[in-house]
């Protein structure tokens, strides 16, 4: 694969497929200006953090009518030509005409992650040019390990960044004046953007689409690649940071998310430890050290945080209970119960709108009517108590 910097996406013809007006499901969309756009590329650069975004570009392209696409994309390398993808399978070559002081002139400019990224003279190169240059780009967009070269620059001090979560431990201890935040896949702060994955990489490229062509486009090229359109700085709380920000254990550190894909496998901690090659005993307190948690009660809770999502569908507390775990129904929502203080079935009635069930497995909120329902009763039954006992007195006095 080499693209060089006259290997601008091609828009698509004013005659578009099967005789419409032109552009993808027949958008007319008046030519806009061109965007020079730099993806800059080095040994073992990540193959998707690249694909995704050009993909999505290509396809806006193929959105606008008019004599030039509305991008114009060119890769620039750092240290040679010919570069090495870190693709995980044969060896992809990606071939970049120009090098950084050719990276003139542009709106946007893309460091992309991979393992190339890590070695300082990469890094440093990288850096270097975004102090130079930074003042003059309209963005900066830095996808997974490609953070690291905007964090060396020192240009982003203070800005609200995002990142893979494996590497935000070692951010924040390299770099203290990042402002690191996990909950969110893609977050933006003022001209820098940044994403945590590949995948997220994607859902990027289709804002800054929005952004500049507008929704109905981005929508367009969402229906090409079937994906949604995700808002940035939009929060997802299966990724919450003080569940899988962990780096007290590598060992550990996947295994809730292991846990909320095989709910319905056996989940004691006997099984866990086996997963993770440890004894029992020294698992339990490994488990608790790491997630403040133990393990059976991250498992309780992400049992019933899947429940609360599919009681909210069609299926049956049956197929739910089995969903999720659970021997039997009755089973099921004998737990339920006493979690929440209400059956299952009332939950999908949504007669109690103020109890939360909280994604996060180490939460757990109760409403002040269920605390304060709890404290009348135990009130009662001291008073009934009390009653007795002035009872029984009274009967033996008079005998």
């Amino acid at each position: 694969m080499c693209v060089g910097k006259n290997s601008s996406l091609e828009a698509v013809p004013p005659a578009g497929p099967g005789g419409s007006d032109g552009g993808i499901h027949g958008h007319r969309v008046p030519a806009q200006e061109e965007r020079r756009i730099g993806v800059i590329v080095f040994d073992q650069v990540a193959l998707q953090d690249i694909a995704g975004p050009i993909d999505v570009l290509k396809i806006a392209n193929s959105a606008v009518l008019g004599a030039h696409p509305c991008y114009d994309v060119g890769f620039y390398g750092v240290t040679a030509n010919t570069f090495a993808c870190d693709s995980g399978l044969n060896t992809i070559a990606v071939c970049a005409k120009f090098d950084l002081k050719d990276l003139q002139g542009l709106d946007t400019v893309i460091i992309p992650g991979g393992s190339g990224m890590l070695r300082p003279e990469v890094r440093n190169e990288v850096a270097a040019w975004l102090q130079k240059h930074s003042a003059y780009l309209r963005r900066i967009v830095c996808i997974g390990t490609g953070i690291y070269a905007l964090a060396e620059s020192g240009i982003a001090a203070g800005r609200r960044l995002t990142s893979h979560w494996r590497l935000a431990p070692r951010l924040r201890e390299r770099y203290p004046t990042l402002r690191i935040e996990l909950a969110a896949s893609s977050l933006r702060d003022g001209p820098v953007y940044t994403c945590s994955s590949s995948r997220a990489a994607t859902d990027l490229a289709l804002s800054l689409v929005e952004e500049d062509l507008g929704r109905h486009i981005a929508l367009a090229v969402c229906r090409e690649l079937v994906v949604p359109l995700r808002a940035l700085n939009h929060n997802e709380p299966a990724l919450l940071e003080d569940i899988f920000a962990v780096h007290y254990s590598e060992r550990l550190a996947e295994l809730p998310s292991w846990i909320a894909s095989n709910l319905r496998e056996e989940l004691t901690v006997e099984s866990l430890a086996r997963r993770t090659c440890l004894c029992p005993r020294h698992f339990a307190r490994m488990f608790k050290a790491a997630f403040h948690v133990t393990p059976a009660r991250l498992v309780e809770s992400l049992r019933f945080a899947e429940a609360h999502k599919l009681l909210a569908t069609n299926l049956t507390i049956e197929q739910v209970a089995d969903a999720i775990g659970f021997n039997s129904a009755d089973a099921f929502s004998r737990a339920f119960s006493k979690r929440y203080k209400m059956p299952p079935t009332s939950s999908r009635r949504g007669t109690d709108e103020r109890t939360i069930f909280s994604h996060s497995p180490s939460i757990q909120w109760s409403s002040k009517r269920t605390r304060s329902a709890g404290a009348s009763d135990r009130h009662q039954k001291d008073e009934t108590f009390r009653k007795r006992s002035r009872r029984s007195q009274i009967q033996s006095r008079a005998a």
